[in-house]
């Protein structure tokens, strides 16, 4: 068994992509169909053959990445006991992998956050239809300096990612304008994200409401596991704490690093990545270069080698 202090890491949005491994095993197969069941329609078939651009939608994206990261937890969780890996002392999502980390944490049932997430990201998309804006990915430019482009154009701080990655967001029409100034500023890159809107901005405070709304219909548990929140990189302890970061963390910065921070402060050593894509090793590397982060697939792998040495073991009974 093993003596890591271990950490559950859910991706969010923007790590959907057409021919997610979503796998044709039993358990896999029933989450479709409670999807395809809690929500009125046959949305595997989006997850399973959507296209790029059906998978970009928010509507789309967020329950179609809830699926692939429920999916992959569930898939890898006979690797996960094998090593030792099975009893998180934390989990943590970025932005909508807060949701998965409810799930995981035993808050929300499949069905449940399947119909959150569908209704989050159908809010978040009306919202920025009415409100066009977008996110751009800042490299190696510090706080203070990102601070000044934001105050200079009206844009805001979405996510503290790492010390060498911070996300800002702002109106569609001004995103050229603050990558060419962060880039004119020192940044070594300015990436404008694939995204649906200016997410974690102040103004979509005004669709806290119908979270709020949502979150009166599904029923709502305290965590078995310390969930870290988005909002304030400290443990949600309760249905209450929940249903307030569930409110906040829409348009509230995401305190990714200060999370990370955290979780190794109370001697989390190990990191493990659950989801369709691999995005976190190096963010978290820029935050402590010397923990350890896999992604559960990893894991997956390591099980399966493992057997197959077994079996090619000589019996020498």
């Amino acid at each position: 068994m093993s003596n890591e202090k271990i950490a559950y890491l859910f991706q969010g949005q923007g790590t959907q992509h057409t021919g997610m491994d979503l796998k044709s095993d039993p358990e896999t197969k029933e989450l479709l169909r409670l999807a395809d069941e809690r929500l009125g329609f046959p949305f595997s078939k989006i997850c399973l053959e959507g296209s790029e651009d059906e998978l970009r939608k928010t509507i789309n994206a967020q329950p179609a990445v809830y699926i692939a990261s429920c999916a992959s937890l569930l898939a890898g969780r006979s690797a996960l006991e094998s090593a030792g890996l099975n009893n998180p002392s934390f989990v943590v999502g970025h932005s909508l992998g807060q949701i998965t980390a409810m799930w995981a944490a035993g808050c929300i049932s499949f069905s449940d956050g399947i119909f959150l997430t569908r209704r989050r990201g159908e809010l978040m998309q009306e919202f920025s239809e009415k409100n066009p804006g977008g996110m751009i990915a800042i490299i190696g430019l510090g706080k203070v300096a990102i601070k000044k482009i934001c105050g200079a154009i009206g844009f805001e701080i979405a996510n503290y990612n790492s010390p060498k990655q911070i996300v800002i967001c702002g109106s569609k029409e001004r995103l050229k304008e603050a990558r060419e100034l962060a880039l004119k500023g020192g940044a070594t890159a300015a990436i404008i994200l694939n995204t649906g809107g200016a997410f974690h901005s102040g103004a979509m405070e005004a669709i806290a409401p119908g979270i709020a709304e949502a979150l009166g219909r599904i029923e709502l548990h305290d965590p078995r596991i310390s969930i870290v929140a988005n909002t304030t990189a400290r443990p949600l302890l309760s249905v209450y704490d929940i249903k307030k970061e569930c409110e906040n963390q829409i348009w509230w910065p995401v305190q990714w690093e200060e999370s990370i921070e955290f979780m190794l402060g109370q001697g989390v050593n190990l990191f493990l990545e659950i989801g369709p894509s691999r995005v976190f090793a190096r963010l978290i590397k820029e935050i402590y270069k010397n923990v350890e982060i896999k992604h559960i697939e990893d894991c997956v792998k390591e099980r399966k080698q493992e057997q197959q040495k077994a079996l090619l073991q000589p019996n020498l009974l």
